[in-house]
């Protein structure tokens, strides 16, 4: 028995678990692909020379940053200067105040939105068309030109400097995009879902909320990405909507500390690398879905 064994390795009649994989051959780069990936490493380090400098100014000392260039590394990094921009500045009060706006806003937004995108993109009625022409409209008025308008109609309501005031303005300004988004999404998903649960009796609302929803992961993560730093950074519509200190949120606390303490740069630069820690988190958290859902949110209408 052994010898019979040796017999068959030596003839090369081995079993397939024991059969070498051929190797696989390596692909050499071409010379579009080498420069390809120089001119986006070039771009990101282009990109990062801002944020470079606001790190290090920020540890450094206020004699300090008039020595050499901002990209120079401290010499003695003041790790003080964040305490000092988070009680100068009022960080945290104004922190939480955005942060419960834009957990509020959001998360309703996104709902709304797709419940308006799923009836454009399921239902046919006669307005459906000029309906999806006047949420592109909505899309593209510029923020700039509304706000006079918008300052009025929000004082003749008498929801000037009041949260829910703010609250509407946002979502009146960020749900046609989402709405855009999302109904290209909804167009790709076969409609052989809804209508085999919609044999089983679910209803429109469970059609969204059980079957589309749940498909809508990656265009859903990069809207709320979106939609959580644009809402949060937001400082024109804040500007004119809220009146006094008591209600400022994130941006308009950095703007007065600006005015403020315009040239203590060192803590200045610390606390917008404070303010920008939430939504760096966010992106953090549902980066991997940003690329894909914007992609599959945009590629076919």
């Amino acid at each position: 028995m052994t010898t019979d064994r040796f017999d068959v390795l030596r003839r090369g009649d081995r079993s397939p678990e024991t059969r070498r994989q051929p190797a696989t051959r390596r692909v050499r780069p071409s010379f579009v692909d080498v420069a390809r990936f120089l001119l986006v490493l070039g771009v990101a380090c282009i990109w990062m020379i801002p944020i470079v400098a606001i790190v290090f100014t920020a540890l450094k000392s206020q004699g300090e940053i008039f020595t050499g260039s901002p990209l120079d590394p401290p010499l003695h990094p003041m790790l003080s200067n964040f305490p000092a921009a988070w009680k100068t500045a009022k960080l945290g009060d104004y922190g939480l105040r955005s942060l419960a706006i834009v957990l509020t806003k959001v998360p309703i937004g996104i709902v709304l939105s797709s419940m308006a995108a799923f009836a454009l993109s399921r239902y046919r009625f006669r307005w459906v068309r000029p309906l999806y022409f006047v949420i592109i409209a909505g899309a593209m008025i510029p923020l700039q030109i509304a706000l006079i308008p918008l300052f009025g109609m929000l004082l003749d309501l008498h929801l000037l400097n009041t949260f829910p005031g703010l609250f509407l303005v946002f979502q009146a300004f960020g749900i046609p995009f989402e709405i855009l988004l999302l109904t290209a999404f909804f167009n790709q998903i076969p409609r052989e879902f809804d209508e085999a649960a919609r044999i089983d009796g679910a209803s429109g609302f469970a059609v969204l909320f059980r079957i589309i929803l749940p498909l809508s992961l990656p265009i859903l993560a990069a809207l709320f990405i979106f939609d959580f730093v644009g809402t949060y950074n937001e400082l024109s519509i804040s500007l004119v909507v809220l009146q006094t200190n008591d209600k400022w949120t994130v941006p308009l606390g950095l703007l007065s500390f600006q005015q403020g303490f315009g040239n203590n740069y060192t803590v200045m630069s610390a606390g917008v690398i404070i303010a920008s820690v939430p939504a760096v988190i966010v992106y953090v958290l549902f980066q991997r879905y940003f690329v894909s859902g914007l992609a599959q949110g945009g590629i076919r209408g």
